[in-house]
């Protein structure tokens, strides 16, 4: 598993997805892993009800104590784009091994050879359908 370590509350948390916690956010939010994914695939969707699950599931195995109410206090002193980079970076390492921003670039680049990349927008349809 991976761990991603970050700044937030004047402390350091370390934040990971293990099998117990991919499980947890499952029940917990009703998702399936791809539903996951696709909450931070879309930009338009920014779903605070599961990124506080996401968060406060992630956080436990090294912070056992830690409460819904405090991982969404950690949520609201980080910037959107912080909570994606954070959260997505962790979710997706836990479920490829490689860092986000690979991922995104590897679907980019399929999406550009693949059977949509002639049509207008069909890159764009392929990574985020």
């Amino acid at each position: 598993m991976f761990e991603r370590t970050f700044e937030a509350l004047g402390k350091t948390w370390t934040l990971e997805f293990t099998h117990r916690s991919r499980i947890l956010i499952k029940n917990e939010t009703g998702l399936k892993e791809r539903q996951v994914d696709e909450v931070f695939g879309d930009k338009n969707r920014h779903d605070a009800e599961v990124w506080a699950v996401m968060m406060h599931q992630g956080l436990k195995k090294h912070h056992p104590d830690i409460t819904r109410d405090k991982a969404l206090d950690i949520l609201d002193t980080l910037a959107s784009v912080e909570q994606v980079e954070i959260l997505g970076d962790a979710w997706v390492r836990a479920g490829t091994g490689k860092p986000l921003d690979v991922v995104i670039a590897e679907a980019a680049k399929a999406a550009a050879s693949g059977p949509l990349a002639g049509l207008p927008g069909g890159a764009e349809i392929a990574t985020n359908p």
